[in-house]
């Protein structure tokens, strides 16, 4: 299970040639003039995006090659989705603050 939870964060991990394109356009923008600066906006708008659009691409074909690999032959499925999504098929929709430590009974009674 540990090997999954590393391959699912390897695979949403930013592109490091995007994540490096961003630093320089953001570098290239603390330059004082407006051609300078309109460059270095676009470089790091285009490589935020594409670091966005990477990192769903790659997570999605994990977790399609995951569930063929890992989980359909132990009867499983693996799915993402946001937090009230999640507790709606739990069955605790509307539920508030299930998350957080205050929830969570102690262990010393």
């Amino acid at each position: 299970m540990l090997a999954f939870i590393d391959g699912l964060n390897e695979a949403h991990m930013a592109n490091p040639f995007l994540e490096a394109t961003n630093t320089i356009g953001s570098l290239v923008g603390m330059v004082p003039l407006h051609t300078a600066q309109i460059v270095g906006t676009s470089l790091s708008v285009v490589a935020g995006l594409g670091t966005a659009g990477v990192a769903i691409v790659r997570t999605k074909k994990y977790m399609t090659w995951a569930n063929e690999v890992i989980f359909k032959p132990k009867g499983l499925l693996a799915q993402l989705c946001k937090t009230e999504k999640m507790l709606g098929q739990i069955g605790m929709e509307g539920t508030e603050r299930c998350l957080c430590a205050d929830a969570v009974p102690d262990s010393d009674g």
